[in-house]
């Protein structure tokens, strides 16, 4: 299946507006999305069959931001998103697996930062993802600075697990 990696901005509109209706459907409801504002993504990756119909897709952000205090270059995941009708059949899995590389080399990240939902935390520790107890902090364009109260997990390059004790986005949520 083709597989596109693209900087956000080059999407086509109708491209933008079908992920942006997918992500509201997954996401919307949640409180913390409808109370901030968060960051625009830098890229997306794009899981497609051979018709061009969208199997799964998601967003990265890519931030320097701090692990106590020490810059850290970050691929920020967002909105990991597989259409209700395509579930279960390991399309994201696929995605996020044949992408990953890209992370490091070319996009220069250090490590992977994603939030996540208490139930998908063992989805993504079979995918080498693995959970801190950091606080993580993010701020808004009001100059606002918020605690995120949710599960972090990081994914690293190399078997090298970093466990720091608070986590500075230094912007917008993704």
């Amino acid at each position: 299946m083709p597989i596109t990696s693209i900087a956000y901005a080059e999407l086509p509109a109708a491209t933008q507006s079908t992920l942006g209706q997918l992500t509201h459907a997954e996401f919307g409801h949640v409180p913390i999305v409808q109370q901030y504002q968060w960051a625009t993504p830098d890229w997306s990756m794009l899981l497609h069959d051979d018709q061009g119909q969208l199997m799964a897709f998601y967003n990265l952000v890519l931030r320097t931001v701090t692990f106590d205090g020490h810059p850290v270059q970050l691929a920020g995941l967002n909105n990991v998103i597989t259409p209700p009708a395509l579930r279960g059949h390991g399309y994201a899995k696929q995605l996020l697996l044949a992408t990953e590389p890209q992370w490091w080399e070319p996009l220069g990240a250090q490590h992977g930062l994603l939030v996540c939902a208490d139930h998908m935390m063992p989805y993504y520790r079979k995918l080498g993802w693995y959970p801190v107890e950091a606080a993580l902090y993010f701020s808004q364009p009001d100059g606002q600075h918020h605690r995120f109260e949710s599960n972090v997990m990081l994914r690293s390059p190399s078997a090298l697990q970093v466990h720091p004790a608070e986590i500075d986005l230094g912007g917008l949520p993704w």
